[in-house]
């Protein structure tokens, strides 16, 4: 049986499209929690309240990323402006995500060029945002039925291979120090960086930049690759870094919070595939309502 397919956003999509919108679902309650985990049970340190931070703010962009997904077989106009407006998601958690790397690799504590690398970052993702919200340089809003890359997307797209690049880098560079008993000057000092936490780090940090640039190439490219990857790519690597982190005993009250962190995601995990699946069962995900509803 033929399924009716929709063009919208310079994406050609089909009015089954499930596995995407749970996993934007999926990541729009995960990184949620995990935000609000580490904003109620950190220690308000720097690197825990910029953890928290980029959990939030990564939870907003897949809740962007629902809402899209929601309104994909409704009015374009509506569709376009919100596509415009919520831009900005796009761009905040991977400059949060620099940050944080930044926070979490001792060897930049001391560096000259740490300063003037942070307002570089944040800098360039207020110039992307302004452009892509108020023209249509990033993103052509005239004929985005056809072309959602502007003449400057690719501005973008090096700007996010940049951040993501760096950021595992950074995150590579915690292997000279994993294992010792104490890390010196940095703000995780309490507890020793062990090596399966960095390799889990590392490897996060990897597929988290094959992820964003993957899509970010897919759309420069005009290409018809499988969207998909995209979000299975970045909802591992973000889940592996941003978990790593949060329960590192240095950073949320000096405690080891493994065992309740995994009891907590489990049963949140619990209630959400109950939900999935009985809204799946009983009225399914295609309808708009029902998407709402999730």
């Amino acid at each position: 049986m033929l399924l009716p397919i929709h063009v919208t956003g310079g994406r050609v999509k089909m009015a089954s499209d499930t596995p995407l919108f749970v996993l934007h679902v999926i990541g729009l309650a995960g990184f949620l929690w995990l935000g609000l985990y580490v904003v109620a049970r950190g220690q308000r340190s720097a690197v825990s309240t910029l953890t928290g931070s980029t959990a939030l703010a990564t939870a907003l962009f897949f809740l962007y990323g629902c809402a899209l997904e929601v309104l994909h077989d409704g009015p374009a106009g509506v569709w376009l402006a919100l596509d415009r407006l919520g831009w900005f998601c796009d761009v905040l958690p991977m400059t949060l995500w620099l940050h944080l790397s930044l926070c979490l690799n001792p060897h930049t504590t001391t560096v000259s060029w740490r300063q003037p690398l942070l307002w570089a970052n944040y800098g360039a993702a207020a110039l992307i945002v302004i452009l892509g919200t108020g023209t249509n340089l990033v993103r052509d809003y005239v004929t985005f039925l056809r072309d959602p890359a502007g003449p400057l997307y690719g501005l973008y797209t090096g700007y996010l291979l940049i951040c993501t690049g760096l950021a595992a880098v950074n995150l590579a560079a915690l292997l000279r120090g994993a294992g010792a008993h104490r890390q010196e000057n940095t703000a995780q000092a309490q507890a020793p960086v062990l090596r399966s936490e960095v390799r889990l780090l590392v490897g996060g940090a990897l597929c988290f930049l094959g992820g964003s640039g993957y899509q970010s190439l897919r759309e420069l490219l005009h290409a018809t690759w499988p969207e998909l990857a995209t979000y299975l790519l970045l909802l591992t690597g973000l889940g592996a870094v941003l978990a790593t982190v949060a329960v590192r005993s240095g950073m949320l009250l000096g405690v080891d919070v493994r065992r309740h962190f995994l009891s907590s995601a489990t049963v949140l995990a619990g209630l959400l595939a109950a939900l999935l699946i009985l809204v799946g069962g009983l009225i399914g995900f295609d309808d708009a309502r029902a998407r709402w509803l999730i």
